[in-house]
């Protein structure tokens, strides 16, 4: 039996500046361990993370008001990080609506200012106090305090004087700290995702709490350049996630709080709106997942606990939706029934049954096991993994779900080899591990680790 290959695992979590808020651990499969080979402090809420495709950056956002986006090289041989730059992106202005104009169904607006464009209706009050509620950066806000500098281990750190300071020191000497900080004002607060194009050339952070996207150039060696675009979206809207249709030029966005899906050409740095597709009423798309195989994309879906399957042609260019799926068992109202009765029939005191409610659910993450044709959604509420298979071109048929064993799954991730799955529960501080079966159904092997609000999971196969 050949040996699984270790993992390197990247965790982000919520949690203050002080605090150890990024975490490096090790998977080892074939005795199915986890270990912590470093914790990172100086960052708050690094509620997202992603890796170029070198796999030498990791980028984290801080999902706070005034949000950043910072970047850490990853030594070669150990995997260990060291932060090297930081942009901090600050809270939008409001635009002059003067020279508004509306072109087709383009309805946002460039913070540069090349084109302004007709909004939507505001959401209604209902949607926009629950997308308060839910609103992490805004709660973290207001249980943290603000850090001065950054705190690197347990040293304050003021960035220009220490900037100067490592520069006089020997290379080996400056790698314990902070060794190159840049920053630069961007528009966009409250950011909840990060990602890298295929050419580690552009990076993308979509900012929730104002409603923008932006983008950055990176530079030569892969640390945060100065902006290159900037979409800031019309009241109401929450955009949530971003992603490239392998091998091509295109990119993704969901609104969450517009029910909207936005299809963009990218080139030369700059974002240009082709298709935007209009989702039902409150059904808050949230992340996404592409299939190049059979041009599908999937979205789960926050308020409706669904999954969109929308189809793009060939040309890429349009969007049409071909499917949706309910994320939640279909007798979960029976089964909840069921369970309420063997509980009283225990001797606990229970309401009657009429009263019973439906659970609260969110969907939350996404993610396709492509070796294993089976789709995997998660549900905070719930608090499972729906499991979907991926039948003939690319319709999604229901298997079942599988229970997180913690609370509030916001992310979780698979291994690239489809062996395993592992899951941050942010409520019951625990990574859960299973294992994917044949049968696309995840196992529980036994395995869980303990760490602060795990917000976001990233996996890698440790090469050579």
């Amino acid at each position: 039996m050949d040996t699984l290959p270790e993992m390197i695992m990247y965790i982000g979590t919520y949690g203050d500046g002080i605090d150890n808020t990024i975490h490096l651990l090790k998977w080892n499969p074939t005795n199915a361990s986890l270990k912590t080979i470093a914790s990172i402090k100086g960052v708050k809420n690094p509620s997202f993370l992603s890796l170029n495709q070198q796999r030498n950056m990791l980028y984290a956002i801080s999902e706070v008001e005034e949000g950043k986006v910072i970047s850490f090289s990853v030594e070669e041989e150990s995997s260990l990080l060291k932060q090297i730059s930081r942009n901090k992106q600050a809270k939008n202005k409001e635009h002059s609506p003067g020279g508004a104009r509306q072109q087709g169904n383009d309805f946002f607006k460039r913070s540069n200012d090349k084109q302004e464009k007709q909004g939507w209706k505001d959401l209604s009050q209902f949607l926009w106090e629950d997308l308060q509620s839910e609103s992490n950066w805004e709660q973290s806000e207001k249980r943290s305090s603000d850090v001065d500098g950054e705190r690197i281990g347990d040293i304050q750190i003021d960035h220009y004087e220490e900037k100067e300071r490592l520069s006089k020191q020997p290379k080996n000497e400056q790698n314990k700290n902070l060794i190159n900080q840049t920053s630069h004002q961007l528009c966009g607060n409250g950011p909840c995702y990060v990602m890298v194009d295929e050419l580690d050339c552009y990076l993308f952070s979509i900012n929730y709490g104002d409603g923008s996207l932006s983008v950055f150039t990176l530079l030569s060696d892969n640390t945060i350049g100065p902006l290159s675009d900037s979409v800031i979206y019309k009241t109401g809207s929450r955009p949530h996630a971003i992603v490239q249709i392998p091998q091509t030029s295109k990119f993704v966005v969901t609104d969450l709080g517009l029910n909207r899906i936005y299809l963009y050409s990218f080139y030369d740095g700059q974002l240009r709106l082709l298709y935007d597709l209009e989702l039902d009423s409150f059904v808050g798309p949230r992340h996404l997942t592409v299939s190049t195989t059979f041009r599908k994309i999937y979205i789960a879906n926050e308020l409706k606990s669904t999954v969109t399957v929308l189809r793009y042609n060939e040309a890429i260019t349009h969007l049409e939706t071909v499917q949706e799926m309910n994320t939640l068992p279909p007798n979960l109202w029976e089964l909840e029934v069921e369970e309420r009765k063997k509980l009283a029939s225990k001797g606990q005191d229970l309401q009657q049954e009429n009263s019973f409610r439906p659970i609260t659910n969110y969907g939350a993450d996404i993610h396709l096991a492509s070796k294993k044709a089976f789709l995997y959604v998660s549900n905070r509420g719930h608090n499972s993994i729906s499991v979907f298979r991926v039948q003939e071109y690319g319709y999604l048929s229901y298997v079942g779900n599988v229970s997180t064993n913690g609370a509030w799954p916001r992310n979780f991730a698979i291994c690239p080899n489809d062996q395993h799955l592992f899951i941050a529960n942010e409520q019951t501080n625990n990574i859960v591990v299973m294992k994917i079966n044949d049968d696309g159904i995840p196992e529980h092997i036994g395995m869980e680790y303990f760490i602060s609000s795990p917000a976001c999971v990233k996996v890698y196969e440790i090469e050579g």
